[in-house]
């Protein structure tokens, strides 16, 4: 009988823990996977998906059009959002973009060639689904702290700098998006 709640405990475990792999698709369609790969073209769009379901149906996806809309990957516990590629300019290109912070402010690390210095330190997406770059005071003061300010929980709470060193702007946006919640 203690071997039984063992085995069912074990099995219990195993059953319970997320896939380590997701995506989610424009129609906000989640498949779970036990694998994922994926390519895009120059200019953002995806033009080949790889992936094993918990299932273990297998699918290899190549065309782009034939590759659903995914607007966020879930890979190793980094979750990778679709994003403007340029945001003074509607080009119609996008990248895949490591989402920093998560909640009613998103923060994402602009690292459009990994390795190398980003053009923009940070996007940052806001409530209403606009997104901003956080690479410079005036647009801190102009744009970021005025959003951060209509909370009236975070405006009494946050006593630090309206900094846009990378550290001290994670913690800034995560508190937020705690008070938020």
């Amino acid at each position: 009988m203690v071997l039984l709640s063992v085995v069912a405990i074990i099995n219990t475990n195993a059953q319970s823990e997320p896939a380590p792999y997701y995506f989610v698709t424009m129609n906000r369609d989640t498949a779970f996977c036990m694998s994922l790969d994926y390519g895009t073209d120059t200019k953002g769009y995806l033009n080949r998906l790889t992936y094993i379901k918990t299932s273990g149906d297998e699918y290899d996806v190549k065309g782009k059009n034939k590759v659903p809309n995914i607007v966020t990957f879930y890979m190793e516990g980094i979750a990778y959002d679709k994003i403007p590629y340029d945001l003074d300019f509607e080009t119609g290109e996008y990248i895949y973009s490591e989402r920093k912070v998560d909640g009613n402010i998103k923060v994402y690390l602009d690292d459009k060639i990994p390795g190398l210095s980003p053009v923009y330190r940070f996007y940052v997406r806001l409530e209403d689904g606009s997104y901003l770059k956080a690479n410079s005071k005036s647009n801190m003061r102009k744009y970021i702290k005025p959003a951060l300010l209509e909370c009236e929980d975070f405006r009494d709470a946050y006593a630090g700098e309206y900094s846009d060193e990378e550290q001290d702007f994670l913690n800034m946006v995560s508190f937020y998006n705690f008070l938020i919640e």
